[in-house]
């Protein structure tokens, strides 16, 4: 006669497993996380909503490409990289001890090749958003970053930031 043995989990009456058990097993995520996953979806959700408003055909597309402006304050993403989007790439336990060149050759393999089959825009999107602190997703659902970038003084504003990233005072004076 054969016997199957179940694990041990399987055999133990459920309430000694969640009155014994699990309370050693589980433990209690810090209150901070726990709001930043509720902001995580919350805000997702709502910026899904409205880029698929904004195109239906391509809405992950619009999607990262406002948050890369947000990131990168209104820069190209061709090899530029401001400091604002360098140190959230350093919020990546991967990233948290690399250095800011290696960091930016990570963003232009993986963000600036056009790279959609093995680095799809949803996965760019997901990666991003879980970088962003949760006032940062908020102030990129309530706001569009492309049009703050991108305005009628497009040269202007890509000028100055250009002349912030190499710490340079930018002179207003001059005829655009």
């Amino acid at each position: 006669m054969t016997t199957i043995m179940l694990p041990i989990w399987k055999q133990t009456p459920f309430h000694v497993f969640a009155t014994q058990i699990m309370p050693y097993v589980i433990q209690k995520q810090p209150p901070e996380l726990l709001l930043d996953i509720e902001n995580y979806k919350k805000t997702m959700d709502q910026a899904r909503v409205i880029y698929h408003d904004i195109d239906i055909n391509t809405p992950d597309e619009w999607f990262i490409y406002n948050i890369l402006q947000y990131a990168n304050q209104g820069l190209p993403l061709s090899r530029v990289y401001s400091r604002r989007l360098i140190d959230i790439w350093h919020r990546h336990r991967a990233f948290s001890r690399k250095s800011d060149d290696r960091v930016a050759g990570f963003i232009a393999r993986r963000f600036d090749n056009d790279d959609y089959v093995n680095y799809p825009p949803r996965r760019q999107i997901k990666i991003m958003w879980g970088l962003l602190l949760p006032e940062e997703r908020t102030y990129i659902v309530e706001n569009d970053p492309a049009n703050e970038y991108y305005g009628q003084e497009n040269e202007l504003n890509v000028a100055i930031n250009l002349l912030e990233l190499f710490n340079e005072e930018p002179n207003l004076d001059m005829d655009m």
